[in-house]
């Protein structure tokens, strides 16, 4: 008479592969960074070297037509100064990205340069994109 043998089941233990799912979101969610898109599509000059543009900015962007915005508001000149000014009330330290189009008259800029100046803002960064070939 033959015994009956114990029935061996192979099983695949799922909770490596579990834990390699949630390390996995848990890396895409800490190193996203979800922003709203801008208004305004602008193309910007290239330049053969950068400064990486951090996070907690404010952004003016100049169109091609002159038009100015402000964290993506339409503002004239006078209400960009009364802005700008609330905005280095609340945080003096308040940096702000100029993002221009290059085929925007370069007079905006230049006067855009100046207001910002008259009301003490000096943290400034022009936005450029890296030129092909540049390292």
């Amino acid at each position: 008479m033959l015994k009956k043998g114990k029935k061996i089941t192979i099983r695949i233990d799922m909770t490596p592969m579990v834990d390699v799912i949630i390390l996995l979101l848990i890396f895409f969610f800490m190193t996203s960074r979800f922003s709203e898109p801008e208004v305004v599509e602008v193309s910007i000059p290239e330049a053969a070297a950068g400064v990486k543009i951090p996070t907690s900015v404010n952004t003016i962007i100049i169109e091609s037509t002159g038009a100015v915005y402000l964290n993506n508001k339409a503002v004239n000149r006078d209400i960009l100064n009364t802005d700008v000014k609330d905005i280095r009330k609340s945080n003096p330290m308040a940096q702000f990205v100029i993002k221009c189009d290059r085929n925007a008259d370069f007079g905006v800029l230049q006067t855009l340069l100046k207001d910002l100046q008259a009301v003490g803002t000096t943290r400034i960064i022009l936005g450029t994109v890296k030129e092909s070939g540049a390292w």
